[in-house]
């Protein structure tokens, strides 16, 4: 009796961990290929499409770098961007 508690509980355990995982990298995974505004340590701050999200690096394609005061200036090329430098990344609806 006592083996077949533990086996459930090693099941319930390892199916935890399981969905653990997969909600993870979903949620990863839903604000890659969206619009989204990705605001730096620097106070800088640019807009454009999270193509990929790449170990400690996000890549940005049409990107424009909003700076305060200023007008948002069109990137050429796509923007790499460091995730220690990020304070925080919004997605644009």
């Amino acid at each position: 009796m006592e083996l077949v508690v533990l086996s459930l509980g090693v099941l319930v355990v390892a199916a935890g961990v399981v969905w653990h995982a997969i909600d993870t990298l979903w949620a990863r995974r839903l604000m890659v290929r969206r619009q989204v505004l990705v605001s730096l340590s620097s106070g800088r701050a640019f807009t454009g499409l999270l193509w990929a999200r790449r170990g400690r690096q996000l890549v940005l394609k049409s990107a424009e770098l909003l700076e305060p005061g200023a007008q948002a200036v069109v990137v050429d090329g796509d923007v790499v961007l460091d995730r220690a430098q990020v304070e925080y990344v919004q997605v644009v609806i």
